[in-house]
């Protein structure tokens, strides 16, 4: 019984060793062919991409836009003395991504900046809206209190959320609680 064990073995290992090899003119083998490089069709239309206006017809919006820099310092300047802000990155506050950051639908006239983690695992983000003149900044506020969700980050969620008015500005910041207090604490100085 030993003896027809090992025959067994043996006879699978040598299968295995043969299967494993391949063909022995693998090589060789007339199959694989490498093809020429390939001419572009010189009758096809010439391309003339604007990153601008992509599709020519004006309505386009840049989803990673460049926010204005008077924007961008004030939300430095919200940021200034406060301790543990992960690292940012600025994207401007548009119609088309204004209830995404905001939770509500887009007010009329309104620009701004949203100052957001880098890494998305971490919940921070901080919304400057400045409004249009005659606009109610704290109707916004209110509108915007009501509709927050800390946990729009799905598998995390900001500690502390809070909503701040001054004049025609609206700050909108869910964050760490620290973070959050932190800015609450500049909302006075910088936008008074």
């Amino acid at each position: 019984m030993k003896k027809l064990m090992i025959l067994v073995a043996l006879v699978l290992a040598l299968t295995l060793v043969l299967v494993a090899c391949g063909p022995a003119d693998y090589n060789n083998n007339p199959e694989i062919t490498t093809y020429p490089d390939f001419d572009i069709d010189p009758n096809l239309p010439d391309f003339d991409f604007d990153i601008d206006d992509p599709w020519g017809g004006g309505e386009w919006v840049d989803p990673d836009g460049d926010p204005a820099p008077a924007l961008v310092a004030l939300i430095n300047e919200l940021y200034e003395g406060v301790d543990d802000v992960p690292m940012t990155m600025d994207i401007e506050l548009t119609a088309a991504n204004f209830e995404q950051f905001v939770f509500i639908d887009y007010v009329e006239g309104a620009t701004g900046v949203v100052s957001q983690a880098m890494i998305s695992a971490i919940p921070h983000a901080v919304v400057l809206i400045q409004l249009p003149e005659g606009a109610d900044a704290a109707a916004v506020a209110a509108e915007i209190e009501e509709a927050a969700d800390p946990n729009r980050w799905i598998c995390v969620e900001a500690e502390k959320a809070a909503v701040f008015h001054s004049g025609n500005f609206v700050v909108f910041a869910m964050s760490f609680e620290g973070v959050v207090d932190g800015i609450a604490y500049n909302v006075g100085t910088v936008l008074a």
